[in-house]
């Protein structure tokens, strides 16, 4: 299940791409917030002519000109942005009690067993690489029965063992899953920070959420982490298929995230869970408000022309209008429903096509990501092609 979300939606008025006479706009609704803890996407590159990489990406309204990962770029805890803190089997985190601030990997009580991810106030399972039970070599089903080999069967096993001292693991969401992803590093790595989540397979992995686009009781959603030219970002597969398991389990109120919240007072920055406070254009750009739902088909651009328009508004409004990178816009997606996979009760209206994000592919500067609202599925796309556009801009 999604976990409750607040969204938010500004009414941008539009005119129509078809230079028909459109109806009177009614008056603008209010927006309404949406708060998320989200983490960035780890992409710190962009490109400036499609063929080549620079780090040079200041101005270019590209993923890597803004958010977590140049506000707080020290590596310490967490590459671009990310913030991790060790856990040790014993349940306490690295630094306190009898786990060690430099605990290593193993089946000990005091060695290093998972990760909180301090943005999002999520736990999660650090996988083996000795034969055990939480091997990172083991692919499993995930037809949700408890059968053999199967990825319940598997969440079953690790809570009667109580992992780093917790009975709650459970598969994640697609976007908890997601959310662990560093799209800054392209295949053959894994797109993950290797020194808080070693022994990661460069693929794919399940969650708990059913696939309705494809058939609830066939296929199931995934995350990939292998990032080239050809891989989805997210993607249903048929619950036959094995492939690898992440476990997750909430955090935020612990005993382990307050105490390193203490332990660490010192760098603000690294302690905070952090609520993403944005505002969203209510309609794609190119459609209209009618008071009621957004009307008229949106417009399609290139990237480099989405980036351009973001930038346009934003001097004309005075407002910080951008393109969302890709963590941002799938987090619209509502995978429960199709064309559109999108909350119909907030953004009325809404597109089933795909939609540009800031993020370049890190694998090929020619290339970007885009969601497809058809299924809700994160993918990417030669940046010459063209696609609809919908745009984000932070609250404070």
């Amino acid at each position: 299940m999604r976990s409750p979300t607040l969204f938010c939606s500004t009414i941008l008025l539009m005119s129509a791409a078809t230079g028909a006479q459109a109806q009177q706009p009614a008056e603008p609704a209010p927006d309404v917030p949406f708060a998320r803890a989200l983490n960035d996407t780890g992409q710190t590159r962009c490109t400036r002519d499609l063929a080549t990489f620079t780090t040079n990406c200041a101005g270019t309204g590209q993923d890597a000109s803004s958010g977590r990962d140049v506000d707080f770029p020290a590596p310490a805890n967490g590459h671009a942005g990310f913030a991790f803190v060790k856990v040790c089997n014993s349940g306490e985190a690295a630094g306190t009690g009898t786990c060690s601030a430099h605990a290593v990997l193993g089946t000990g009580p005091d060695d290093w067993g998972c990760v909180i991810d301090r943005v999002t106030a999520l736990e999660w399972e650090v996988k083996e690489a000795s034969g055990g039970v939480r091997d990172f070599r083991t692919l499993y089903t995930n037809h949700g029965d408890g059968r053999p080999g199967d990825a319940s069967a598997f969440v079953a096993t690790v809570n009667a063992n109580g992992l780093c001292g917790e009975s709650d693991w459970r598969l994640p969401a697609v976007d908890e899953l997601q959310g662990l992803a560093d799209y800054g590093r392209a295949s053959p790595q894994a797109s993950i920070d290797p020194r808080f989540f070693p022994n990661t397979l460069a693929g794919i992995y399940w969650t708990q959420e059913n696939s309705v686009a494809y058939g609830e009781h066939h296929s199931a959603w995934t995350a990939n982490f292998a990032i080239d030219g050809t891989d989805v970002g997210t993607m249903p597969y048929e619950r036959l298929q094995a492939h690898a398991v992440r476990l997750v389990r909430p955090a935020q109120g612990s005993a382990k995230l307050l105490a390193q919240r203490d332990a660490r007072a010192t760098s603000a920055h690294d302690i905070e869970v952090a609520a993403q406070h944005v505002f969203w254009q209510r309609c794609s750009v190119g459609q209209e408000w009618n008071g009621t739902s957004c009307i008229f088909a949106p417009r399609v651009f290139t990237a480099e022309r989405a980036i351009a328009y973001a930038k346009e508004l934003a001097a004309e409004t005075g407002l910080p209008w951008r393109v969302p990178n890709v963590k941002e816009l799938s987090a619209l997606a509502l995978r429960t429903r199709v064309d559109p996979a999108m909350d119909t009760s907030i953004f009325p209206g809404a597109s089933s096509t795909s939609h540009w994000t800031s993020t370049v592919n890190a694998s090929s500067p020619a290339q970007g990501w885009a969601v497809d609202f058809g299924p809700g599925a994160a993918f990417t796309l030669d940046q010459s092609n063209r696609a609809a556009l919908r745009l984000i801009r932070d609250a404070d």
